[in-house]
């Protein structure tokens, strides 16, 4: 299955998340639209040549660091930001993505909290509150058929 995430730094850039193989490529938003279709619920950052994001699934959230990709599960699964390092832990693996501070919040009225502009800090909230387990459980909201979509740039 075919993920199509926004980018949570970068309005024009999108991902096709593969689910659960881990490969992925790259598209502009505008591609999306002119197939008419629609972004999953869900965000992706790029870091350097390494990718992080969160995706909602009728089972709940879906969490990916480069290839690996899961389903989270309560007790399970740990998200958390600690010296802009992004860290998850599942079971036995483990991941961890330095990443840039990001900078914007009080550029607009809607950027007021860090979790406005950082990805990797939302998520880590939502995981300190459990409310991922609600937040993230609804429909995949896939509108392309795999065959159909071509991307710009490759993994």
């Amino acid at each position: 299955m075919r993920l199509y995430l926004k980018n949570y730094d970068r309005y024009a850039e999108m991902i096709v998340y593969d689910y659960p193989g881990g490969g992925y490529t790259f598209l502009k938003t505008d591609e999306l639209r002119a197939f008419g279709g629609r972004a999953c619920f869900g965000w992706f950052i790029r870091e350097g040549d390494r990718v992080l994001g969160i995706c909602a699934s009728p089972d709940g959230p879906l969490i990916f660091v480069d290839d690996w990709c899961f389903l989270a599960e309560e007790g399970r699964t740990a998200v958390w930001v600690q010296d802009q390092v992004f860290h998850v832990r599942h079971a036995e693996r483990e991941a961890l993505v330095p990443y840039t501070k990001r900078f914007g919040i009080g550029a607009n009225p809607y950027d007021n909290e860090e979790e406005d502009v950082d990805l990797c800090a939302l998520i880590g909230s939502l995981f300190r509150g459990r409310r991922v387990f609600k937040a993230y459980r609804r429909d995949w909201f896939l509108a392309i058929p795999s065959d159909q979509m071509s991307s710009s740039s490759s993994s």
